[in-house]
């Protein structure tokens, strides 16, 4: 009995596989790959916020001219639509199994941004507010009710029955 001859088709089949699978893990590379330009617009955005929001706070209404003002409140506008589209990339590949580094730190500059957005409402309403709450707790108290729509508080009269309205007219001196 001869010994037949090996046949060359199993180095081709091997071939085949691995092209197989090196397209199957393209896909899950690119996958990670996108995580990790997340994690790099998480670090980018974190930056930007740590190195503005010092001022973000130390703004006083009032303090400056109208165009000023403008200003300050669309880069804060800019900075929660910022923040919310990488924190809820970031929950994505968070939701797929991946770690995202740097993501926890988002959601506090979320919240700090919201805030900051609100204030100007909550100082408005505060100064009307029967009990005597601050512009800080008020602020607080809408952040946990609107909803915001490209940067904006969403406010309806059910998130604001029991707050004081920001538009009356300013209290009467008693004489």
């Amino acid at each position: 009995m001869s010994a037949s001859p090996r046949k060359e088709p199993m180095h081709t089949t091997d071939q085949q596989f691995q092209v197989i699978r090196d397209e199957a893990w393209k896909a899950d590379h690119i996958e990670a790959m996108n995580c990790g330009k997340t994690e790099e617009l998480i670090a980018r955005v974190v930056v930007l916020w740590d190195s503005q929001h010092q001022y973000f706070t130390s703004v006083v209404p009032g303090s400056l001219d109208r165009s000023r003002t403008r200003e300050i409140a669309a880069a804060l506008r800019a900075a929660e639509q910022a923040l919310t589209a990488t924190l809820a990339r970031g929950l994505e590949f968070i939701r797929k199994g991946y770690l995202v580094a740097g993501l926890e730190r988002v959601l506090p500059l979320l919240i700090e941004a919201r805030e900051l957005l609100l204030l100007p409402m909550a100082r408005r309403m505060s100064e009307r507010d029967p009990d005597g709450r601050s512009p800080t707790d008020i602020s607080r108290i809408l952040l946990r009710r609107v909803r915001f729509e490209d940067g904006r508080p969403v406010l309806t009269q059910d998130d604001v029955t029991d707050l004081p309205c920001p538009y009356d007219p300013e209290p009467e001196p008693v004489a």
